[in-house]
């Protein structure tokens, strides 16, 4: 009796704490909304034709991704919730086999079982995600009609940013002249134009668009909606980028007056805190995060890596699966375009010569550690000036290399 009695205040003091800290939430959010001039109206979104201040959703989106992690279970379960009984409990889980997705589905799971997930295998995904989800009960398989080396021929290279790319497809597509203008020059507020740093992709020798992912992803859930009747919940996050951020600031994240209705209840939520839950959990999750992976999207996507800093997406891609680095830098001409956008996707070559070959090795030292030398079958790139002679020769055997 005892121990029920302690476990029952336990629970209480529990919910108790969660309640003061939500209050205080609300206490902060009140008081700066008071605070603001109410004759003073910032740029905001339009959101059921008033306007909004976006500098006060800003914070209030700051002040939820503060929250424990605790207080941020119990908002999203409420979401979920609303959702599903919304919809009549007809809907779904977008898994992409992720940690975000691994956690929504397990979150979403834990309130009601029953809720299918829908992953969608482009073909893209790494090999070891794949085996993932394999291990995953009540995944429905979704393929895109078209796979990336038709998309990427009749459509374009996905790189940059899908805001950039979409604007450089239009460019290099549209056949109407206010478009056209609008794009290079934008609107009367300077709106909707190309970045003067990427107008020069305009006349480059390969296409660039944003195609990819609705061809590749969107179409085929799309289609699984309108079969099955049912509203899906996705696990992407304010924190993920600006665009998702500006998304969240406008709808929040319940959408229901959409093409499309959609459900993202961890919005609020921050990286640490998905780390943080499936720890907790003890979650079986992909590994390719213990192979140096921070995100798992599709491999040969390159939006974004252009701002990377350190070792890139390509560049650990040879190390860790190298008949996918080949396919994508010779069959699919990825290199060409990631030097077009100033990547560098070579893992290590001479200075020298230039060579870049598949008998390329990382140097190891006399400790076994990997350090910054690379090593290929003419010559030795060194990044620091001292090595021990006796790792040279212990890496030119293992290589079988000559120095020339």
């Amino acid at each position: 009796m005892e121990k029920e009695k302690r476990k029952r205040k336990e629970v209480v003091d529990k919910g108790r704490e969660e309640d003061r800290v939500v209050r205080e939430f609300m206490k902060r959010r009140d008081k700066r909304k008071m605070k603001l001039d109410k004759n003073r109206r910032l740029p905001g979104e339009v959101r059921g034709g008033n306007i909004k201040d976006a500098e006060d959703k800003r914070w209030e989106l700051k002040e939820r991704q503060g929250l424990p992690l605790e207080i941020k279970i119990r908002m999203s379960k409420d979401r979920i919730e609303e959702w599903y009984r919304h919809w009549n409990g007809r809907i779904y889980v977008s898994f992409s086999g992720g940690k975000d997705s691994t956690a929504l589905l397990h979150l979403v799971r834990s309130m009601y079982p029953e809720v299918p997930a829908v992953f969608v295998d482009t073909g893209l995904e790494f090999p070891e995600i794949r085996k993932f989800v394999k291990r995953v009960e009540n995944v429905t398989w979704l393929r895109p009609k078209m796979p990336f080396f038709e998309v990427i021929e009749k459509y374009g290279y996905p790189i940059i940013s899908k805001e950039s790319a979409a604007k450089l497809y239009d460019i290099q597509n549209t056949r109407s002249e206010k478009v056209l203008k609008k794009r290079l020059y934008g609107d009367k507020f300077g709106r909707g134009r190309l970045p003067e740093k990427w107008k020069y992709l305009i006349d480059a020798d390969f296409k660039i668009s944003d195609r990819c992912c609705m061809v590749m992803k969107k179409a085929p859930i799309m289609k699984y909606i309108k079969e099955n009747n049912r509203a899906g919940i996705i696990g992407t996050m304010a924190d993920d980028s600006r665009l998702r951020t500006t998304n969240y600031l406008m709808n929040g994240c319940n959408v229901y007056r959409n093409y499309r209705p959609t459900s993202t209840p961890i919005a609020f939520w921050v990286e640490q805190d998905v780390v943080e839950y499936i720890n907790r959990f003890n979650l079986d999750y992909s590994e390719i995060y213990d192979m140096g992976y921070a995100n798992t999207g599709c491999i040969f996507c390159a939006f974004g890596v252009h701002l990377e800093y350190g070792e890139n997406r390509f560049q650990r891609l040879y190390h860790t699966h190298p008949k996918h680095y080949w396919y994508c830098i010779e069959k699919l001409g990825m290199g060409k375009v990631l030097e077009a956008i100033g990547v560098n996707y070579k893992v290590g070559f001479c200075k020298d010569c230039r060579y870049l070959g598949k008998e390329l090795n990382r140097y190891i030292d006399a400790e076994g550690r990997v350090s910054g030398m690379y090593i290929c079958n003419k010559k030795v790139l060194e990044k620091t000036n001292a090595y021990n002679k006796a790792c040279i020769k212990f890496v030119l055997k293992k290589s079988k290399a000559v120095i020339v």
